[in-house]
């Protein structure tokens, strides 16, 4: 019997600017955010972040190795080192002597875990607009720019859940038939 090495690699990453991971939905939770218009006064819908279990913010495992992917290709020119440990995409080749394709996707030596709230925020330090403490999350309001008069589009006033800075997630990364 044979053992292969196991790696793992933990760290804290901190937001050093807001950030936000949408989960592609929408939220009315913060109910102090209200506008009155033609249509009478009502609650906004807010682009929402990932929760976890806890209903806290997190960062999924896919999107922490996607990123990270990203930043690799642009220093390792290796791909065949990227590939092995982060694996390879759906690339399907085709067999030409068969005429059939072939699926030649691979998983990567190294496991991206979600990455999840240290601690939650002091906000004593800077506590972000409209925040909300259950969710650890404060609320950013913007608009979209109209790119030929370069002046703020007419009814494109949007807001989205954001993570302040200052806020810390644990980081775990495992591996195992990995070298150094």
């Amino acid at each position: 019997m044979s053992f292969q090495t196991r790696w793992r690699i933990t760290g804290t990453l901190t937001t050093s600017t807001p950030l936000h991971i949408g989960s592609g939905t929408t939220t009315n939770v913060h109910e102090k955010l209200r506008v009155e218009d033609e249509k009478g006064e009502r609650g906004i819908e807010v682009t929402a972040v990932a929760l976890d279990g806890q209903g806290k913010p997190y960062i999924p495992g896919s999107t922490l190795k996607g990123n990270l992917r990203a930043w690799l290709q642009t220093r390792i020119k290796n791909k065949s080192l990227l590939d092995s440990v982060f694996g390879c995409g759906n690339e399907e080749e085709k067999d030409k002597s068969q005429g059939e394709q072939k699926d030649q996707s691979q998983g990567g030596k190294a496991e991206f875990w979600n990455v999840l709230i240290k601690e939650t925020f002091d906000e004593s330090q800077h506590k972000p607009s409209y925040w909300y403490q259950e969710r650890q999350v404060g609320v950013d309001v913007g608009v979209t720019i109209d790119r030929v008069t370069r002046t703020a589009r007419e009814q494109r006033l949007f807001h989205r859940e954001m993570v302040p800075p200052g806020v810390s997630f644990e980081v775990r990364i495992t591996g195992k038939g990995l070298n150094e």
